[in-house]
């Protein structure tokens, strides 16, 4: 049996053309019950403010992943009446001769976060397929996640969900004026409400975030998911060349049933296995969880930090048929007994983190992390300087050892350095007992 149809439905098309909404070209009147502020956020759709949502949704996307807007699939929505019970949002994929396109039902009074959810999963689902003609991708629930999180903290500098008086025919041609509007707004921590919720919550580890069983996520366990995914998404787009990585991410989406492979394949300038990811969101957690907009790590913080990056992951055989393992090393094992080549990847690496490091850290320790920066580095030009070859040289082994003892004595500095802050933490705890 057809579902019922809302009086007066009609289509409109978004302003892209990538979206075809059919609905009815008036909002329902919500209850007074609905505008609670303990209640989640719901809105009453139509049909030309719900194609005008979605351009704009799309166009925030996009803006996130530095990304042009060069759609190929397109998107039919259609607006159902709300039933209780039977309030979610469907959607499908389907491959054609000419590429995939997608359809969505959304009820007519929907809460705002699941419209977005809705609408990312979908745009993020085109964007992964555009290049496919075989397997549809399968978008990770971090992404979808995250990417909706991010979207929603953004509202304060943009609408995203269109909400005006309802709609008139003789105005239709000047709704697209909304778009043109400019909005001084004092720009927000985007990350406040992920900030709070972690404050009390610790995030979930990057092998948990790509396994959740979404299901068995309930309550605080799936608020704690949805704000860890948030700050793994909002921290990768602030490396150096992020959203053109996320892009690739995206892209590859449809090649590997393990998305983990796929971002690996994105960012694989920066992270060359999963372990490496770990280790960069550990030491991403410690210091998102030590500081706020205005302060910096505190020393036992920073310190640890500094640990987790002297830790380098690096491939090592382990038997001579047997394919290369990444494993965690000193600094000082992987000098003198892996292959230069393979040092090169990771150096890079840990001085990128070392810098990064720099900019969270109290002006105590600015000093001790310039220093092994300052090691490294004079390391990797004097090795590359003496050329590659098969073993090491009496000089490789001479610029090894010299880099030990600097590296020894700046160890010595980061135990005296722990030992202070360890000794400053119990005067204080004994001046002020609880």
């Amino acid at each position: 049996q057809a579902a019922p149809s809302l009086p007066f439905d009609q289509a409109f098309w978004s302003k892209s053309k990538q979206f075809r909404v059919t609905g009815p070209q008036t909002r329902r009147l919500l209850p007074a019950a609905q505008n609670n502020s303990n209640e989640p956020q719901t809105v009453a759709l139509n049909a030309p403010e719900l194609a005008i949502t979605c351009e704009r949704i799309k166009n925030a996307l996009l803006r996130e992943l530095d990304a042009t807007d060069q759609w190929r699939g397109r998107v039919y929505v259609s607006i159902r009446p709300f039933e209780a019970g039977n309030n979610d949002i469907v959607y499908a994929s389907t491959l054609y001769q000419d590429g995939w396109h997608y359809r969505m039902s959304v009820p007519d009074v929907v809460e705002s976060v699941k419209l977005v959810r809705g609408l990312v999963q979908v745009l993020l689902l085109e964007m992964a397929n555009r290049e496919s003609r075989g397997r549809c991708a399968e978008i990770p629930i971090w992404l979808r996640e995250g990417f909706t999180e991010l979207l929603l903290a953004n509202q304060q500098r943009e609408t995203l969900i269109l909400e005006s008086t309802p709609f008139k025919s003789e105005v239709a041609a000047n709704l697209w004026k909304v778009e043109a509007l400019v909005r001084e707004q004092v720009r927000a921590d985007t990350l406040a409400r992920a900030r709070a919720w972690l404050h009390e919550h610790q995030p979930f580890t990057f092998s948990h975030l790509n396994a959740p069983l979404e299901d068995h996520l309930r309550g605080g366990m799936w608020e704690t998911y949805r704000y860890s995914a948030h700050l793994f998404l909002h921290e990768l787009l602030r490396l150096p060349g992020g959203p053109r990585a996320l892009q690739a991410t995206v892209r590859q989406l449809p090649h590997y049933y393990n998305s983990q492979f796929a971002l690996l394949n994105g960012f694989q300038s920066r992270f060359g296995s999963a372990l490496d990811i770990e280790k960069w969101w550990s030491v991403t957690v410690i210091n998102f969880a030590a500081r706020d907009e205005q302060r910096r790590l505190p020393i036992d913080s920073g310190l640890k930090s500094l640990a987790a990056i002297l830790l380098p992951s690096v491939e090592v055989a382990t038997g001579t048929n047997a394919l290369p393992q990444r494993a965690e090393m000193t600094l000082a094992t992987m000098l003198e007994r892996v292959d230069f080549d393979l040092q090169k990847a990771a150096l890079r690496t840990i001085l990128r983190q070392l810098e990064a490091l720099q900019g969270n850290v109290t002006p105590e320790l600015l000093n001790l992390i310039q220093d092994y920066r300052v090691a490294l580095e004079l390391y990797l030009h004097r090795r590359e300087k003496l050329g590659g070859g098969k073993g090491v040289s009496v000089s490789a082994r001479s610029i090894v050892r010299d880099t030990l003892q600097q590296l020894s004595l700046l160890d010595q500095l980061r135990e005296d350095f722990k030992r202070l802050s360890a000794t400053t933490a119990s005067a204080e705890t004994t001046q002020n007992p609880q």
